[in-house]
């Protein structure tokens, strides 16, 4: 978690008072309204919490909501958000960007998910199943899937499966490591390159083109049943909707 103290003092900017676990935060109300639908009601609205300037949030963990203000909000004295987006801090930002309504901050995220995500080498398995959790949930733009599954495939089934067993929250755990496995490589049992998609239409399109050619018998026998042999068992493994097995002795 972070260990920035500023929302724990008011100033002249930052009047509004967040009450979390008993613990009085102070964020920019006018700044937070502007950004959130949710801010703008209970700051600018009718409401006990904009006469009081105060809103009450028992649910919700200090800890977690100063992570949220320190990305959401700029910093006092350059007028910047300066929190940059980490393994720490993402499940954190959205849950609460969400739940706040502070659409801005929501894609801020997916675009990190679907643009930066396969360059981060800290990522765990355990915050990466976090946020496939929130995709179930609906959260997510639904273009966000592949980058998740994809970065999740870099680990391995085996490696996502022992994690997986450690998580009881996690219910529907088939799903996952089903969706994984279409994007790992049926040759390799690695991750897929993501521009590997086109290679599925072209391995259906052979596997066509090998049942209707006339063999030609100066060719051994043995390299058409090799190859055959290999399409239709990605046919079949495409078929039963996954391609991750021990299908390579």
């Amino acid at each position: 978690m972070t260990t920035s103290s500023r929302f724990y003092d008011s100033t002249p900017q930052r009047t509004f008072r967040i009450i979390c676990d008993g613990h009085e935060l102070y964020a920019n109300g006018g700044y937070l309204a502007a950004m959130s639908n949710y801010f703008q009601t209970i700051c600018c609205g009718q409401y006990i919490e904009s006469l009081n300037r105060t809103v009450k949030l028992p649910d919700v963990p200090v800890s977690e909501m100063v992570e949220f203000l320190d990305y959401a909000c700029p910093n006092d004295e350059s007028c910047e958000r300066e929190t940059q987006i980490t393994e720490k801090n993402i499940v954190v930002i959205y849950t609460l960007a969400d739940r706040f309504l502070f659409p801005s901050i929501r894609k801020e995220v997916e675009w990190f998910i679907k643009q930066r995500i396969h360059l981060q080498n800290s990522f765990s398995i355990d915050t990466l199943l976090d946020l496939v959790m929130l995709m179930k949930d609906n959260l997510f733009d639904k273009t966000v899937k592949p980058k998740l599954f994809h970065k999740l495939a870099i680990f391995g089934v085996e490696a996502v499966g022992k994690v997986l067993k450690g998580r009881a929250d996690i219910v529907d755990q088939e799903f996952i490591l089903k969706t994984m496995g279409e994007h790992v490589d049926f040759w390799t049992g690695r991750a897929r390159d993501m521009g590997w998609g086109i290679w599925d239409f072209v391995l259906g399109y052979i596997s066509l083109e090998v049942r209707t050619i006339s063999f030609d018998p100066n060719v051994p026998c043995g390299v058409w049943s090799c190859g055959v042999a290999r399409i239709d068992a990605e046919i079949s493994a495409r078929g039963k909707g996954s391609r991750v097995g021990n299908h390579r002795k």
